[in-house]
């Protein structure tokens, strides 16, 4: 079990969790007055803590040959990491142990290659224009975002463009943005699932009656939810993420639904204070 009071750096060379709440603490006595930190101390904190990379600034070219060598290089990154892989193989673990055969199927298909349906329903460009134009006539997204942002570049659509494991789990800053951070992202929510249905069945008592609680939907949903980050938040070369165009400005967009077909669709919750904007259910069924 892992020691979460230790200091030692983790499996990726970052500080543990006490080494962490010591310069938290440290980082707030200083914002309060109570100390300032002498040379020596920062000199101890600049070899402790790693430096945070500067934000790119503005949204980089889109390039299909740059982001397959800055896609090649995260998976050889991730492919390497201990974390990683144990996130994922534990990901497949769980896929194929989920009890409704037709869920387990489409899941551990989903996660051995995450292609985009989006992107095999408009095969064109023509058709891709045609998506762009729609969701700006229904005020999803504005005249800035480029059709590459809703279609980023891939090379095949029957492939995904990187492995499920090598994904970031977000944005640059945001949460597990690394390679390999959305199978940890997945396996952290995957085991919080797990978690509510077990506890869920032990106080309500809920698991005997038929479609009382479905265990395979509570425990694949978080294997699905994040699932095409695999291709909105692909690599480029020089190690930076495709930038993440802005949808819905006036509501958000609410999970995958996936039923016993492998069906998926978003629904889009509006803001019930704005007239102008609508209601919108995109169906993403593979053709």
């Amino acid at each position: 079990m892992e020691d979460l009071s230790s200091s030692q750096p983790d499996a990726f060379g970052l500080p543990g969790r006490r080494a962490m709440l010591r310069a938290g603490a440290a980082a707030v006595g200083g914002l309060l007055g109570l100390s300032r930190p002498s040379p020596a101390s920062a000199g101890a904190e600049s070899a402790c803590c790693p430096v945070r990379i500067a934000m790119p600034a503005g949204a980089q070219p889109v390039s299909l040959s740059d982001t397959a060598r800055g896609n090649q290089q995260a998976m050889a990154i991730a492919q390497r990491s201990r974390l990683a892989q144990t996130a994922h193989d534990s990901l497949v673990d769980i896929a194929r142990g989920l009890p409704d055969p037709v869920i387990r199927q489409a899941t551990l298909e989903l996660l051995a290659n995450p292609n985009s349906r989006v992107h095999l329903a408009s095969p064109s460009l023509a058709d891709k224009a045609a998506v762009r134009r729609e969701l700006l006539e229904a005020g999803l997204i504005s005249d800035g975002v480029p059709l590459d942002g809703i279609f980023p570049p891939v090379a095949d659509p029957a492939q995904a463009p990187q492995a499920v494991w090598s994904a970031p789990g977000s944005t640059y800053a945001g949460h597990h943005a690394y390679p390999g951070g959305l199978v940890v992202h997945e396996w952290l929510n995957a085991g919080i699932a797990r978690a509510f249905v077990e506890h869920y069945d032990r106080i309500y008592k809920l698991g005997a009656p038929p479609g009382a609680l479905d265990v395979s939907t509570a425990l694949a949903a978080p294997l699905w939810h994040d699932i095409h980050k695999v291709t909105v938040f692909q690599w480029n070369a020089d190690g930076s993420e495709l930038a993440e165009a802005a949808f819905c400005p006036n509501g958000t967009l609410s999970g995958v639904t996936l039923d016993g077909t492998g069906s998926q669709s978003w629904t889009l919750v509006v803001d019930p204070n704005d007239d102008s904007t609508g209601t919108a259910t995109v169906d993403l069924t593979s053709p």
